[in-house]
């Protein structure tokens, strides 16, 4: 077996083992009794306190000391991801955030195209 077709099964199986904890972080989210804000407010200041440990320590690993415009436009857009999926937990079913967030992938791809010119292969498109 090709290394790439090893790294792919092991990308499969590492999806599929995501899917029971991502599936049941809407239904912890809900039983959750602080309000929306106050929510974000603990997830920001934890996660944001154990990312900028994690890329404290890489830029040392890396010799790369500078988070770059790049950097922030992705926590800008990661940022307001979060707020906007924890919060619809509390504004409608989770099982209407989960099914519109299948739509993601094809967003994805989508802005891909736009944004890099990159292609969705046939067989991508096809397996969906």
């Amino acid at each position: 077996m090709t290394d790439e077709a090893t790294s792919h099964r092991l990308g499969i199986l590492l999806v599929l083992a995501s899917t029971v904890p991502f599936a049941l972080s809407g239904i912890f989210t809900r039983l959750i009794s602080a309000d929306v804000w106050t929510v974000l407010a603990w997830r920001g200041l934890i996660g944001g306190v154990a990312i900028l440990a994690y890329a404290e320590w890489r830029c040392k690993d890396t010799g790369r000391g500078e988070f770059g415009w790049r950097g922030w436009v992705m926590a800008t857009a990661g940022s307001a991801a979060s707020i906007a999926f924890l919060a619809s937990f509390r504004m409608t079913y989770v099982a209407n955030v989960a099914l519109i967030y299948t739509l993601a992938p094809f967003a994805a791809a989508g802005l891909e195209w736009v944004i890099r010119g990159e292609r969705v292969r046939g067989a991508v498109m096809g397996s969906a």
